[in-house]
C-alpha cells in the first residue's frame, strides 16, 4: 500500500524503481507483483507525463536534474494515490507545477504533494513540504480508529496484515492500566489502545506527526480522547517516564531500541509489561537479549512476513519484567 521509489535514467526513458544490490543504478519494475494495482497504474502516467514535460529525472554524480524520487500511499477506499514527488530543489517553478496540474487531472490521484531535497546526500526526503492538490491528509482506517496521514508521517506498507498485528497487541496488554507509547509514528497503536486503558502517553519525534494525531484523536469518543495525548521529542529524552506506567510499547525503527531507552527499560519495576513490534530480526534479537538478562521474561511472540518474497520479517513481542 505504500512504496519509496527512485527515479533515475535518462530524460527519454526515466528509470523508476529500486537500486540494484549494492549499486545506485536504478531497475524499474512498472509491474512489481507486490505493489498494489493502484501504484502500478499510476507508474505509466507518471513516467509519459515526465517525457512529455522534459521532467529531468535525478543524477547524482552531478548532482543535477529535477525528480529524485516518489513516494506511494494509496487510500484503501478510493484505491487513489496520495503520491509525494521529491524534487531537488529549494522551492516549486512552473515545470514541477504544471507536470503536477496535468498529473492530477489525468485521475487516480488523492493528492500529489512536494517535498524539497536540494541537497547532494542519501537522504530521501528534506525537511520543506508543499501540498500542490487534492485532500491534505490521507485517512485510513486502522483497527477501530480513523487516522490522519501526512505523507512524512510512518505508515506500515502492508495495512491488511499490521491491522492484525494491532489485534494482537490489544489481545496481549494488560488493559485499565497506564502507557507510554514510544518511536509512536501518529500513535496508530494508542489511539486503538486507550479505550482500554487508564491513560496513553505517545512519544514521537516526527513534527508532521503531531497535527495527524490530533486530528485522528478528535475523532475519538469525547470521553477517551481526554486520556491519550502526545509529546514530540526523541524517545530517550521521554525515559522519566518508564516508571510511572505499567505498560510500555516501543516500535522502533530498523536499529533498534536507542540505548538509553534500553538501558532504562533494564531499570523498570517488576510487573511492568513491554510490547516490541521489531522492524528487523538482527536488531530486535540484540535488543532481547539484554532484556533477557536484566530480568525480562517473554510471555508471547509472533513473526510477521510484511514483505512477501523477503525475508524482512517484523517480530511482536510481549516481555514482563519478573526481577530487578
Amino acid at each position: 500500500m505504500r512504496s519509496k521509489l527512485a527515479v533515475r535514467g535518462p530524460n527519454h526513458d526515466p528509470q523508476i524503481g529500486l537500486f540494484k544490490f549494492h549499486s545506485h543504478d536504478v531497475v524499474s519494475i512498472p509491474t512489481c507483483p507486490l505493489h498494489h494495482i493502484s501504484i502500478n497504474s499510476s507508474y505509466s502516467k507518471i513516467k509519459d507525463t515526465m517525457i512529455g514535460y522534459k521532467l529531468e529525472p535525478y543524477d547524482e554524480e552531478k548532482g543535477t536534474g529535477v525528480l529524485r524520487y516518489l513516494q506511494f500511499a494509496v487510500d484503501r477506499k478510493t484505491r487513489d494515490i496520495q503520491l509525494t514527488l521529491v524534487v531537488n530543489q529549494k522551492t516549486k517553478n512552473s515545470l514541477v507545477e504544471g507536470f503536477v496540474k496535468q498529473l492530477y487531472a489525468m485521475g487516480g490521484f488523492h493528492s500529489i504533494w512536494l517535498n524539497f531535497q536540494p541537497q547532494q546526500a542519501n537522504r530521501i526526503f528534506g525537511d520543506e513540504w508543499a501540498h500542490l492538490e487534492g485532500k491534505t491528509y490521507l485517512w485510513e482506517r486502522l483497527g477501530n480508529v480513523d487516522c490522519a496521514f501526512h505523507p512524512a508521517c510512518f505508515s506500515q506498507a502492508n495495512l491488511n496484515l499490521f491491522e492484525v498485528v494491532l489485534t494482537r497487541i490489544k489481545e496481549w496488554t494488560i488493559p485499565h492500566v497506564s502507557i507510554l507509547e514510544l518511536y509512536s509514528g501518529i500513535g496508530v497503536i494508542g489511539l486503538n489502545l486507550v479505550s482500554t486503558s487508564n491513560q496513553v502517553k505517545c512519544v514521537e519525534i516526527n513534527p508532521f506527526a503531531s497535527e495527524c494525531f490530533e486530528l485522528s484523536r478528535q475523532k475519538l469518543d469525547p470521553e477517551i480522547k481526554k486520556n491519550i495525548s502526545i509529546q514530540i521529542s526523541s524517545s530517550e529524552d521521554a525515559i522519566h517516564l518508564i516508571p510511572e506506567n505499567r505498560v510500555i510499547i516501543v516500535d522502533p525503527p530498523r536499529k533498534g531500541v536507542d540505548a538509553k531507552v534500553l538501558d532504562a527499560l533494564c531499570q523498570a519495576d517488576e510487573g511492568t509489561q513491554l510490547i516490541y513490534l521489531s522492524c528487523g530480526p538482527r536488531s530486535f534479537q540484540k535488543d532481547a537479549e539484554k532484556l533477557l538478562t536484566c530480568g525480562w521474561k517473554i510471555e508471547n511472540a509472533e513473526a510477521f512476513l510484511f514483505f512477501p518474497g523477503t525475508d524482512h520479517v517484523e517480530i511482536l513481542c510481549a516481555f514482563r519484567k519478573e526481577s530487578g
